[in-house]
């Protein structure tokens, strides 16, 4: 059964706020070099992606955020939410929302390592590219075809290095559901591994 991962990604005035929706599921990576079973990893196909209208309020964001859930018939998942700046305030307006989805908040920071606190999580730009970056260029993710947003997206991340100033939110969107996605799964064995007696 193929489960979801979303990424929320709250634009301020003159960006925008956008939702990405990544299906996960199992491909082979290879065999245990002591069991020589088959060695899954965590893959994906980016199934969602849209953006919000410029100039709407951030009260707005859980009404739409819903909306698309229902019309991507979407329950169960992980929503991986921005929440820098403003990025909290939203995140407590989407758990009041009642959504069919955890909420998980992510601070993106400037550097450092991957971290979690009382808040939710620190993580910082260049690790999320990063991971991005070499997932897709190792086939690990897939772009649906016919996503509206997904020309807009391509552009993004052309344009996009770990420092740049361009519009990122299509591609930050993505990277926050995959970097949860990927952070929160480990190697599955095809089979049980074998009992080892010392």
């Amino acid at each position: 059964m193929s489960r979801f991962v979303l990424g929320l990604d709250l634009g301020m005035r003159r960006d925008y706020t956008a939702l990405a929706a990544c299906e996960l599921h199992r491909s082979p990576g290879g065999r245990d070099p002591v069991t020589y079973q088959t060695v899954y990893r965590q893959a994906a196909a980016l199934r969602g992606l849209e953006r919000m209208k410029l100039g709407v309020g951030y009260l707005a964001v859980p009404e739409w955020v819903g909306g698309l859930l229902r019309r991507w018939n979407i329950s169960g998942a992980a929503l991986v939410v921005d929440a820098t700046g403003v990025g909290a305030p939203v995140v407590e307006l989407l758990r009041r929302e009642h959504l069919p989805c955890s909420i998980v908040p992510v601070t993106i920071t400037a550097s450092g390592p991957a971290h979690a606190d009382s808040t939710g999580w620190k993580v910082s730009r260049t690790e999320l590219l990063t991971r991005l970056g070499t997932a897709l260029e190792s086939q690990r993710i897939q772009i649906a075809a016919g996503l509206r947003e997904a020309a807009a997206l391509r552009e993004e991340m052309l344009a996009l290095r770990p420092r740049a100033t361009t519009h990122d939110d299509l591609t930050l969107a993505f990277a926050l559901a995959w970097w949860y996605a990927e952070k929160h799964s480990q190697p599955i064995q095809g089979n049980r591994p074998l009992g080892i007696e010392y």
